[in-house]
């Protein structure tokens, strides 16, 4: 459990970006009792959130939703942060490129990066994905050290986010 409790549960607090997909959600199910849930979600979520869960409106690729639905977190009394699990990004299964790609999975986690400054946050996990690596042969594992070679927009976008994570994220733990 985290050191300093906050204000309005005496638990460490968790923010979930894209909360109500399959991973997000099972994820706040699984934390709920050890943690004050913040779950971040463009639209409704499809199936109810945990009831431990707080769930806030935040569309990642406009300013004004990720600093509202922050200033909603510290109206809540939360202002230290004890992770940031960021899952959210755009995916599409079309196989033309799209702009969503830079404005949510891109600029979205510059914003969220940007507007968690006046915050004091442990840590940042950043879901980044398989796709980019370089392919490996059959029973080979793949970890952190293994080469990039993004192929289409879903992973270049993962990469370059990952990238700027890195500028951008201060003092901040990331992973």
């Amino acid at each position: 459990m985290n050191e300093t409790p906050t204000i309005e549960t005496g638990l460490g607090t968790l923010i979930v970006t894209g909360s109500s997909g399959l991973i997000g959600s099972a994820f706040l199910d699984r934390v709920g009792e050890s943690y004050t849930g913040m779950g971040f979600n463009r639209k409704e979520p499809p199936h109810p959130p945990p009831k431990t869960a707080h769930v806030i409106a935040c569309d990642l690729s406009s300013d004004e939703s990720v600093y509202t639905a922050l200033d909603e977190v510290r109206r809540l009394g939360h202002r230290r942060i004890a992770s940031i699990l960021h899952l959210a990004a755009y995916y599409s299964f079309a196989s033309e490129s799209s702009p969503l790609y830079e404005q949510v999975t891109v600029r979205g986690t510059e914003r969220l990066l940007h507007g968690l400054r006046d915050f004091e946050v442990e840590q940042f996990i950043f879901a980044s994905s398989m796709l980019a690596h370089a392919p490996c042969e059959p029973g080979e594992r793949i970890d952190e050290d293994w080469p990039l070679d993004p192929k289409w927009d879903y992973p270049k976008s993962k990469v370059t986010a990952e990238q700027l994570i890195v500028r951008e994220r201060g003092d901040v733990r990331w992973c």
